[in-house]
């Protein structure tokens, strides 16, 4: 005969058995994804690869937002005999990617951006990837850092907020020549030309007679 009790005893216990099975599998699968999803997204964050621009050790990084260890503005203004020179707009950019030093208008703000907290970019690494010498032929210059003057700017350091004016005095490369066309009439003489380089010569020609 039977013993359902005894029975039931054992269904109860095979059935508690599978159910401990069960709940680990689960937990265990669970576990499982949640790694997966923690390796996923943490591959999703990791910067991306940079290039470097144009033979230098600054980086080229892609156009697409990423998370940043520097954002600084710095503004630079430079003049040639007194006269505002343009910075131009879009310093640094390349067709798929922008360097960590770079301009994005023409009102000469600097904008440096880098995954490095611990770069240190100076004055002398924009003119190179400016692709402009600070020193020009037929120029002397000066340079102030807000309001400071400094000897040689090229090791000055970009900082936030950092105002950097650069003036140039002279006339230009040797050998340069600025003609302007003017007109000045007297009675019997009008001046056709006026050669302003050094050792020009004033060209002198009389008023056809009528």
């Amino acid at each position: 005969m039977l013993d359902w009790s005894s029975l039931t005893k054992q269904y109860m216990e095979i059935d508690k058995g599978i159910g401990i099975i069960l709940g680990i599998t689960v937990a265990t699968i669970i576990a499982l994804i949640g790694i997966a999803n923690m390796v996923t997204s943490g591959a999703s964050q990791a910067p991306p690869l940079a290039e470097f621009w144009q033979n230098t050790s600054i980086r080229c990084l892609p156009i697409e937002r990423v998370d940043l260890a520097q954002d600084i503005r710095s503004q630079i203004a430079i003049t040639v005999n007194g006269a505002a020179e343009e910075i131009p707009a879009n310093i640094g950019l390349a067709e798929n990617c922008l360097a960590e030093i770079h301009t994005l208008d023409t009102n000469g703000e600097i904008l440096v951006r880098s995954l490095d907290a611990e770069r240190v970019f100076t004055i002398a690494d924009f003119f190179t990837v400016w692709g402009s010498e600070l020193a020009r032929e037929g120029y002397e210059f000066s340079a102030q850092v807000n309001d400071e003057e400094v000897i040689d700017p090229r090791n000055v350091v970009l900082e936030p907020d950092q105002q950097i004016v650069i003036a140039y005095t002279g006339d230009g490369p040797a050998g340069a020549t600025t003609t302007e066309e003017v007109t000045v009439t007297s009675d019997d003489i009008e001046i056709n030309s006026v050669d302003l380089s050094e050792g020009g010569t004033l060209e002198l020609q009389p008023i056809p007679s009528e």
